[in-house]
């Protein structure tokens, strides 16, 4: 499959690089500058906060790549949020942050990701990892994304048949087989 927005990119089983192991990577951003996305399957330890009402609510954090670290970015389905941008049918990005929050903490049943940092790739770096086998590349999967993290690889894996079980079964360390 070529690579494209709205792909995810799987890693291959012994990728050594730590902030890559075992990961699930919804690709957003694919052109000729460059690559951007974010690993969907890597929690945080910190949370999100935000009192309404007198009432503390808080969100789980992902750690979407070690890139701009600073940054953090809602993924959620409110089309109705100002500024934000569809980045797949039912699935929007930004807008204003404090406005995602109270919709979802006033109506947890909204499906929101805060996401810390990023994932990115210089002009033609993606391509390269692809060519050297570092990633699998997958149409985006609304099922793999509703996966519980520590599953999500493996069902990512699993979503493009069963060739890729053998993947599945492999140990983190390759010294281990």
């Amino acid at each position: 499959m070529n690579v494209q927005p709205n792909s995810l990119l799987i890693s291959e089983p012994y990728l050594q690089d730590a902030s890559f192991q075992r990961s699930v990577i919804w690709l957003l951003e694919h052109n000729e500058e460059g690559s951007m996305g974010f690993v969907l399957n890597q929690p945080s330890v910190n949370e999100i906060f935000k009192t309404i009402e007198e009432k503390e609510y808080s969100a789980p954090i992902l750690e979407g790549g070690p890139v701009g670290l600073d940054n953090t970015f809602a993924i959620h389905q409110m089309g109705h949020i100002k500024d934000a941008r569809m980045i797949s049918k039912g699935f929007y990005i930004g807008g204003d942050f404090d406005t995602i929050l109270a919709a979802f903490v006033t109506k947890p049943t909204q499906n929101m990701w805060v996401i810390q940092g990023y994932s990115g790739w210089s002009a033609g770096q993606l391509e390269y990892e692809i060519d050297q086998r570092s990633w699998i590349v997958s149409p985006f999967s609304e099922r793999v994304l509703r996966t519980p993290h520590k599953h999500m690889w493996s069902a990512a894996l699993l979503q493009l048949g069963p060739e890729y079980e053998q993947y599945v079964n492999a140990p983190s360390d390759i010294s281990m087989n």
